[in-house]
């Protein structure tokens, strides 16, 4: 006999919008939130600037997901500093890229 599974909470952290799921990457993580918010209560919050349209399209397959936030990655001179940075302090260059205050924040409040 098969007990029910009670539902959780899950956290989707992700370095990129999921919709469309065009790259293996996003194709991953859209399937994931597929399968896993059939029984689920699943939470993105992402880096990318998704339009209006990307948010909706996603909604629509899969009504059942909350979208968070999406926050825009550093580019120009603040990634650059940034990449210094984290080279200096022996960290990998994606540090750099996604590194955010705001992502910090968001994410603390979620937890």
């Amino acid at each position: 006999m098969a007990s029910k599974q009670k539902a959780i909470r899950i956290l989707f952290l992700l370095p990129d919008f999921p919709y469309p799921p065009s790259t293996g990457g996003r194709l991953k993580i859209f399937n994931e939130l597929t399968f896993l918010s059939e029984r689920h209560q699943c939470d993105i919050l992402c880096f990318g600037a998704p339009t209006e349209q990307q948010r909706s399209d996603l909604l629509k397959v899969l009504p059942k997901i909350n979208i968070l936030d999406s926050i825009s990655l550093i580019s120009g001179y603040r990634k650059v500093v940034a990449m210094l940075r984290s080279t200096l302090s022996a960290l990998p260059p994606s540090f750099a890229a996604f590194s955010s205050e705001k992502y910090r924040l968001a994410m603390q409040e979620c937890l």
